[in-house]
């Protein structure tokens, strides 16, 4: 679980062509997303025998990387005041589900 959080983009590369994730500023897609769903779940499963350091690393890691980006996105009305504004999030597609 470390090497993983110790990723610099959980961000799929090609959703990533300027490498505004990789150089700091999460965005959430199909596989952030799913690196976040995996973690809770080993998280829930194995609550009781994670070390206490690992059990704060996956919280911040998720918090970073996925709900707080959500969360801009979702509190601000004005696309222009979100610096990466996630385009899924009022997307046509299936993606926002």
């Amino acid at each position: 679980m470390k090497a993983i959080a110790a990723e610099r983009s959980w961000t799929m590369p090609a959703h990533d062509g300027s490498l505004t994730c990789f150089n700091g500023t999460p965005h959430i897609d199909l596989g952030s997303s799913h690196r976040t769903l995996t973690f809770a779940l080993v998280y829930d499963w194995l609550r009781d025998v994670l070390p206490p350091d690992v059990k704060d690393l996956v919280r911040a890691e998720c918090d970073r990387r996925t709900f707080q980006p959500y969360l801009a996105t979702a509190r601000e009305p004005d696309r222009k005041k979100v610096p990466r504004r996630h385009w899924w999030y009022e997307g046509g597609n299936n993606w926002n589900s």
